[in-house]
């Protein structure tokens, strides 16, 4: 499964679920959709492996909190963008 370039996993029921190493591996994916799981706090450690993601989408979830890691990952993939 490595070439794979966008996965949506919207409204699968996620929650807080999204642990390290979740993602290892998908290395040229470029847009991962993670809305509407009920997602409370930005899965940074599930994240982290992701190398060449453009677009990460997490509308109608519960967010609460970014945090510092989460916006400078945010920065950064908007730099990418533009």
């Amino acid at each position: 499964m490595t070439s794979v370039i966008t996965l949506d996993l919207d409204f699968n029921e996620l929650g807080d679920n999204l642990e390290a190493g979740k993602f290892r591996g998908l290395n040229t994916l470029q847009a991962l959709h993670l809305r509407g799981n009920g997602i409370t706090k930005p899965p940074k450690e599930a994240l982290a492996d992701l190398r060449s993601v453009r677009v990460i989408s997490l509308d109608y979830n519960n967010l609460t909190k970014l945090g510092r890691l989460m916006t400078d990952f945010t920065f950064t993939l908007y730099k990418l963008q533009h």
